[in-house]
């Protein structure tokens, strides 16, 4: 169950949920409370769709050699983390990496995107197949 990290009386939410189920059903629950950062879940509601577009795009050209796509809002700044199949021993794997960079960073530098991301600040991480950086 959600509490948000801004809620003051949190424990009194946790006491009268336990009560609540309690009284309405004789069986045993365990309720595990996690602290929601909502500035964070709204920001991570704003990119789903941008991401999903990304992720469409990505895949689709096949000289991106794609295969993996991840993002994280936790820790700050929005992270985006695009893994691939070449390898980082290639000569053009960087040009390749840089590439790919550039590519989302036009999409996210956008007018229409920039409306959905606001001022969000992003990072952009590509990954050869053995794992290094390549951009």
């Amino acid at each position: 169950m959600g509490i948000p990290t801004t809620e003051k009386d949190a424990e009194k939410i946790k006491e009268l949920v336990q009560n609540v189920i309690t009284k309405e059903t004789d069986q045993k629950y365990t309720l595990k409370f996690n602290k929601i950062n909502l500035k964070i879940r709204e920001q991570e509601n704003r990119w789903g769709r941008v991401i999903s577009t990304i992720i469409d795009g990505l895949y689709s050209k096949k000289e991106y050699q794609i295969n993996g796509f991840s993002f994280s809002a936790h820790p700050q700044p929005m992270t985006l983390y695009i893994k691939t199949t070449i390898s980082s021993s290639n000569p053009d794997s960087k040009q390749l990496g840089s590439k790919i960079e550039n590519t989302i960073r036009d999409f996210l530098e956008s007018a229409e995107v920039k409306k959905t991301i606001k001022d969000d600040e992003y990072k952009i991480i590509v990954y050869s197949k053995d794992k290094q950086q390549l951009n």
